[in-house]
């Protein structure tokens, strides 16, 4: 799957320019591919209509120049429509030209704000957002916000050109009167924002079309990926014939407290099941018989029990001689944030060589004190959810949410770290990579236990030998692979995270490993 950024296409299209591939005939393949998938889908569903009223909404630049070309050959198609330029004549020359194309032809051409307009936009069926598109960077001008506003309150179908007017391409910026699309049509890749949530459910429904640009055109580095599963399968290491359980690593997992037991287990049935090795869990002692028989798998590291049931102060020396024989070390499920598991975690970074997976209390504590990520040496992957990232940061949650990918490039900027924010399309951002989109998962997912779970499978990784980035892209969309699976057997309300473990094997057994 292709997502470019809005700068990348523009470097795209001017290789295709140079190539041959003249802005004008992408723009006309553009309008045309993108009347085909409307005209389809009109002859579809309202088959018993066959003139469609369309009001096309065009913005002054090339994104209007594609809203023009569909107006020709919508009404070439038998449609009635009409066209209303939102900001004035045309500025580019093949926008100009598409305009001119239609002088003659039975296409009404109005300004908005003349009175017909709203009339118009009322009694449409297809309402096309061709305002702004890639061009939208930080505000929408009153001219945009009133084409909007029509677009939005009216009874007809929306469809965007490339992105919805008001949602910014690149940063997902939502601009308070963007377009709410049922469909956009997204023109040679999908952009960040048809993607990253919340901007990505102004999208609607998404058609990716071809314009003709040939493949080479395209970067060969680009800013954004999404993990697919010929990329994850290939990643994981195979198992060989002659192999043995240290071939597949050393997982240390520091969890649990007397109140969350489960989270520590649902954690290291997670590594367990993603083919580690040897998981040695480091709990309070009095829990260790509760998780035997659930995890006789597992080897067990008793700790000091505090009264809060968390780890007692003075717990981490019990660590040192597992911590120095484990390839990758979790730690955050359940622990609690008392000093004990405090303690525990300043110990692990200050003396851990293996990656650490930061997760969950582990977050909460750093919070507290974000400058023990200073100097620390052992490769770091944090996964926070939403309130905890923002904690971490020290503003709101709507503040991230809105900004997630500001916000995160950030973090690792000031902060070398593998960073995976957890949501509806979980993100990973690592220094020098892609920013790593994951297309699987559901709101079914969204109970407690499922992050715990994610957290094993990623630690799990780790300690086989993936790299923090590889290990957190092929975690999170195994574990969301794992939860698409687990709903259309369970439904995602009635499933759980302990649930997903069946299906994370099925899930291997369906890709032969």
């Amino acid at each position: 799957m292709r997502v470019y950024t809005c700068d990348e296409m523009r470097q795209i299209e001017q290789r295709a320019d140079a190539g041959g591939l003249s802005y004008r005939q992408m723009m006309e393949n553009a309008g045309w591919r993108a009347t085909a998938i409307l005209l389809h889908w009109w002859r579809q569903f309202h088959p018993a209509q066959p003139v469609m009223r369309v009001a096309i909404f065009c913005g002054k630049g090339g994104n209007g120049g594609d809203g023009l070309v569909m107006a020709r050959h919508l009404s070439a198609a038998g449609m009635a429509v009409v066209v209303v330029l939102c900001q004035g004549q045309p500025v580019p020359a093949h926008s100009a030209a598409n305009l001119q194309l239609l002088r003659g032809r039975p296409i009404p051409i109005y300004q908005l704000g003349e009175a017909a307009v709203d009339q118009l936009a009322a009694e449409a069926d297809v309402l096309i957002d061709a305002v702004y598109g890639t061009g939208f960077r930080g505000e929408m001008d009153d001219r945009g916000r009133q084409a909007a506003a029509l677009m939005n309150s009216a009874p007809g179908t929306v469809w965007a050109v490339d992105v919805p007017s008001g949602v910014a391409g690149d940063s997902g910026h939502i601009d308070p009167g963007a377009v709410q699309a049922n469909f956009t049509v997204a023109l040679h890749s999908y952009k960040p924002a048809h993607l990253v949530h919340p901007a990505a459910g102004y999208s609607g429904q998404l058609v990716l079309v071809d314009i003709g640009i040939p493949a080479s055109c395209d970067p060969v580095q680009p800013a954004f990926h999404v993990t697919d599963a010929q990329q994850v399968f290939t990643a994981l290491p195979p198992r060989q014939q002659d192999t043995h359980k240290g071939d597949f690593g050393k997982l240390l997992a520091v969890v649990s407290s007397g109140d969350m037991p489960g989270a520590g287990q649902i954690c290291t049935a997670g590594a367990l099941r993603v083919g580690t090795g040897l998981v040695r869990v480091a709990i309070p002692r009095p829990l260790v018989a509760q998780y035997a028989p659930h995890l006789p798998e597992a080897v067990y590291l008793p700790l000091p029990q505090s009264e809060d049931g968390s780890a007692a102060p003075g717990a981490a020396p019990v660590l040192e001689k597992a911590l120095a024989d484990s390839t990758a070390c979790v730690v955050g499920c359940g622990m609690g944030t008392g000093q004990g598991p405090a303690q525990l975690l300043q110990y692990l970074l200050q003396h851990a060589a293996c990656p650490l997976l930061l997760d969950a209390d582990a977050l909460g504590i750093l919070s507290q004190s974000p400058d023990w990520l200073n100097g620390v040496k052992a490769p770091l992957v944090l996964t926070p959810h939403p309130g905890e990232m923002a904690r971490l940061l020290g503003i709101s949650t709507g503040q991230l949410v809105a900004n997630k990918l500001q916000y995160g490039r950030q973090f690792i900027e000031k902060y070398p770290v593998t960073l995976v924010l957890k949501g509806a399309h979980t993100l990973v951002f690592s220094p020098g990579c892609p920013v790593a989109i994951n297309p699987t998962g559901n709101p079914g997912m969204s109970k407690a236990g499922s992050g715990d779970l994610l957290s094993g499978i990623i630690g799990g990784l780790l300690a086989q030998g993936l790299s923090p980035y590889l290990a957190a892209v092929c975690g999170v969309w195994l574990h969301g692979a794992a939860g698409d699976r687990c709903a259309a057997r369970l439904s995602q309300t009635a499933m759980l995270p302990t649930d997903m473990q069946k299906d994370l094997s099925d899930l291997f057994l369906a890709h032969h490993r």
